[in-house]
């Protein structure tokens, strides 16, 4: 017994009774069949962009940022994008935090202080001043 997809397309018996349209038709499709089985081999299974982003949890234009970074494989085939199943087993694998990634800050703002005491300072010298003009206005 063969596999269906090693076999040629002029291997069936059917073959020789279609009309000379129908059987290029029916070869197209053949062909498209054996470059993706071709494909499916070496990268593992096809997923659609839609169908990895429900997968790995995250929406479609993160799909395609992650494509575009290099960190998930993308193939065309008839111009529609697929990704391989390769790409997406290791992506998943990789441990991510979720949300974005913290800001780094400065650690010394004038002095010894932390970025962040150095804006809470700011910010009550600023509540101080509007709380001393509101009370000159009365």
């Amino acid at each position: 017994m063969f596999m269906m997809i090693d076999a040629t397309f002029d291997e069936f018996p059917f073959v020789a009774e279609m009309p000379k349209r129908e059987k290029s038709k029916v070869m197209k499709v053949w062909e498209h069949f054996r470059e993706l089985s071709r494909i499916s081999e070496v990268e593992g299974m096809l997923i659609p962009m839609a169908y990895a982003a429900l997968v790995l949890d995250v929406c479609r234009q993160r799909v395609y940022q992650l494509a575009d970074d290099g960190r998930l494989k993308v193939i065309e085939v008839n111009g529609h994008q697929f990704v391989t199943e390769r790409s997406v087993v290791d992506y998943a694998a990789t441990e991510r935090k979720a949300g974005r990634p913290l800001k780094r800050l400065d650690p010394v703002i004038e002095g010894n202080q932390t970025a962040l005491q150095g804006a809470m300072g700011v910010y009550r010298d600023e509540m101080a001043k509007r709380r001393k003009a509101k009370e000159s206005v009365k």
